[in-house]
């Protein structure tokens, strides 16, 4: 069962190899695959690999505003989760 858990949807492996040889495009489509398919918290974590492929394809095309636009709006993204988890650790943590 913790395996289970912890396992990773087999297009994140595919997305990762793809996003680490530098074909951010093809490295979106296989992450974005798994968010849709996955159905699990880890979700969030494809979501936010997908993003940065996203971001890295815009650098690579010379898209610089839009690369800044998404690392923006995902950084924004990622500290309002962060303070939400925060927050939710304070108010049920044990005492």
């Amino acid at each position: 069962m913790v395996e289970e858990r912890l396992s990773l949807h087999p297009k994140v492996w595919e997305g990762l190899r793809l996003f680490n040889a530098g074909h951010y495009f093809e490295a979106h489509e296989a992450l974005e695959a798994a968010w849709n398919e996955d159905l699990r918290p880890i979700r969030e974590l494809y979501r936010g690999l997908l993003q940065a492929a996203v971001t890295y394809l815009h650098i690579q095309r010379g898209n610089y505003a839009g690369a800044c636009k998404m690392y923006v709006y995902e950084a924004a993204r990622l500290l309002a989760r962060l303070s939400i988890a925060a927050l939710t650790w304070r108010l049920y943590a044990p005492t």
